[in-house]
């Protein structure tokens, strides 16, 4: 049916929107050569794809949470506007509830990445959407394991390296598209990022 059918899919938007949001946000932040002490007009324009990145994310995460519980309870999303329904159990489904979260740092890093004009607000709002992409492993596998602290540290980790390397090779390849200014200084500073996070 449409929930188990819409899972994956809105799992996969989370990921991609999420793994964009932290590639656009490093390529303002990090790897543009010339924001050195403010965000440069090319940053600016990758703030504002990072930024609505993280509100589609976020919107994704919202979906995944209803439809997590709707499979839980075995019921249709119609089923979900029962009364009380959702007061009651969304926040107690672990997923639904590490989505959740999710989504709110999500809404809020969007918002503050769409007007931060500093380069001080757009690495903090950043590092907000980056621990938005990072709650939701907190619920994996590893969650369900005796002594589990590292292997959930290891999973937040990961999910947020991949997401790095995956959307900076979307960012710098787009930067390279549209030959951009300093582009093999862009290239060289992903590097070092991409090789940390394939360490990681």
């Amino acid at each position: 049916g449409l929930v188990v059918n819409g899972l994956p899919v809105l799992r996969l938007v989370t990921l991609v929107a999420g793994g964009l949001m932290v590639g656009f946000g490093l390529s303002a932040v990090a790897l543009d050569p010339g924001a050195r002490t403010k965000l440069t007009r090319v940053g600016r324009r990758d703030l504002a794809l990072a930024g609505s990145a993280a509100l589609v994310m976020a919107g994704a995460s919202v979906l995944f949470a209803l439809f997590t519980l709707a499979d839980v309870l075995g019921v249709s999303l119609s089923g979900l506007t029962q009364p009380g329904l959702l007061s009651t159990y969304l926040w107690d489904v672990e997923v639904s509830r590490a989505h959740l979260i999710s989504a709110g740092l999500g809404i809020a890093a969007g918002i503050g990445l769409g007007v931060a004009r500093s380069l001080g607000a757009a690495a903090a709002w950043l590092a907000v959407g980056i621990v938005a992409v990072g709650i939701p492993s907190l619920t994996g596998h590893a969650a369900g394991l005796g002594g589990h602290s590292l292997a959930l540290i290891s999973g937040f980790l990961h999910s947020i390296a991949a997401a790095a390397w995956g959307g900076g090779v979307v960012a710098v390849t787009t930067h390279a598209l549209r030959r951009s200014p300093m582009l093999a200084e862009r290239i060289r500073r992903f590097g070092v990022i991409a090789i940390v996070a394939v360490a990681t």
